[in-house]
This record gives structure tokens, sequence and C-alpha cells, in this order.
């Protein structure tokens, strides 16, 4: 084996320098060592050293069997990206996903128009009857008529027995008190007036007209030292007690007593009791005032 190694080696050194000669030689000579078989080149003029024999052989054998497929080599750079294909059919439809979760409530939307106006309500149920009032004064007496023509006829027979006349009320003595009931009601455009008024008559007229300093009106829940409470006052006053406050519109309003002759105050026969809503600007709603009075002489 080793001698075959080195008989390789030398011919390929061989035809190494029979290839580059100027003119090839269709045959290499060689000079091959008689102990070890290993080649040398011929000397100059193709004479073999001592101790050497002369070889030759064709410069061209034959072909040998294909010898086994090489390892295959590193993968090259990627390729530039194709063209995009064509799009492909659509898919099948999948299945429903279930509900999400209800999202939070949104805000609120703004206030809608006023809708049209509702039918009139029933007729509400009759108040209270107002106290009796005073009897009138009596008128004057017409003038005497004509004197009849004629004698003096026979007497007549007895006419019926007249009406009573009238009877005398006694002023409201010191000390002693009388109570009523009042109510106002407004419905509509209130503000810029009166929108609501309800007399007060006594049933026993007072000894004397009182100031405004002594008339009181107190809103519900309201009292005060000279009107400690319902059916109550302080001697020489008149005190009115709202006991329900119907304000749709929670309007602000005034409450003013007055003296039949319009004076602030209240007059020996009775007072007037004025309401006016005191919006910024004329407003719809509803304003009901009921209560009771209680004077006291």
């Amino acid at each position: 084996m080793r001698k075959a190694g080195v008989l390789a080696v030398l011919v390929a050194v061989a035809v190494a320098a029979a290839g580059a000669q100027a003119k090839p030689r269709p045959v290499i000579v060689a000079c091959a060592e008689l102990r070890s078989g290993l080649l040398v080149l011929p000397k100059k003029g193709g004479a073999c050293p001592a101790h050497t024999r002369k070889v030759r052989w064709l410069r061209h054998g034959a072909a040998g069997l294909q010898g086994p497929p090489g390892p295959v080599g590193e993968a090259g750079p990627q390729g530039p990206t194709g063209p995009t294909g064509p799009q492909g059919p659509q898919g099948v439809t999948g299945v429903t996903g279930l509900p999400g979760p209800t999202g939070p409530t949104g805000p609120t939307g703004p206030t809608g128009p006023e809708g049209p106006q509702g039918p009139t309500g029933p007729q509400g149920p009759q108040g209270v009857t107002g106290a009796t009032g005073p009897t009138g004064p009596t008128g004057p007496t017409g003038p005497e008529g004509v004197a009849g023509v004629g004698g003096t006829g026979p007497t007549g027979p007895t006419g019926p027995t007249g009406p009573a006349g009238p009877i005398s009320i006694s002023s409201l003595a010191a000390g002693e008190q009388e109570s009523g009931y009042f109510e106002t009601y407004a419905e509509g455009i209130l503000g810029g007036g009166r929108q609501a008024v309800d007399e007060i008559n006594f049933v026993r007229p007072l000894s004397a007209s009182l100031a405004s300093t002594n008339v009181v009106f107190l809103k519900k829940g309201q009292t005060n030292s000279s009107c400690p409470g319902v059916a109550s006052a302080a001697e020489g006053y008149l005190c009115l007690y709202t006991q329900v406050e119907e304000n749709t519109a929670s309007l602000p309003y005034e409450a003013k007593i007055e003296t039949p002759q319009g004076s602030l105050g209240a007059g020996q026969l009775g007072a007037v009791l004025a309401v006016e809503a005191k919006p910024t600007t004329p407003t719809k709603g509803l304003l009901r005032l009921v209560g009771t009075w209680t004077v006291k002489g």
C-alpha cells in the first residue's frame, strides 16, 4: 500500500512535469527505484539513474467509475418574494359567537318637547261652606206716594205679620276670637301680577280695623310669637295659617292681606288675601294655597 501511494504521487508529479513541456508526449516516462519503488524523473536526455529502471504508461487512462455524490452544499441566500397569488375562494362562514355582555347605560338624552295639554280632570269635591256674612244695613225710606183721589175707603182687613227685623250683632270683644277657612288657586302662565284672590269675612265684626303689622300670613309649618299655631292668635291680631301648598313649578310667591278698600291690613268686616307668583320670567305652573285663619279681638 505504501508503494502504491508513493507511486501515485510520482505519477502526479511526472504528469505535471510533462504538461509543463512545450510539446506533450503521448507516453509518460519515469524512473522507479528498485528497492523502494519510488518514482523519480529521468535525467536530462531521458536516462534513469543507477539502481532504477525506466517505466512507461499512457498519459490518459480509461475513465474510472463515477464517484459518490459530494456532500450537500450550504443553502444559498433567500430569493426575492414572488408575486401575490390569486385570491382563494371564500371560506365557510363560521358559527355565530355568543352575545357580548350588556354595555353600560348611556347618558340621559335631552328633554323632549312639551306634549299637548291633557284633558280637563274631573271636578273636585265641594269645598267647605264659608261662614255667613253679616247682614247689610237697612236701606233708606222711599218717598211718600201721591195721595189718592176720592174719599176715604172702608178699613181693610188686618194684614199678615211682617218679617223679623235685622239682628243686631255685637262686635268681637277683647280676648274673644273667631276662625274661618281660605283657599286661593292659580294655574297657567304665572308671574307679572296677582293670580289668586280670596275674601275673608268676619262673622262678628271687629271693634276697629287692624294695621298691616297686626295681620300675618304664615307659610306651611311656620309660626311666631303672635301666631303660635292653628286656631290661635294674639289679642288684636289676624293670623293666616297655610296648611296645603301645591306649587308644581316651585315658584317664589308673595301673599298680601288687604282691607276691602285696598290698603294693607284688615277691615272691621274682613280682609282680602291676594297671592302673586314672582318667577324671574313668566312660568307655566299651578299655585294653590289652602288654610285657616283666626282673629282675636
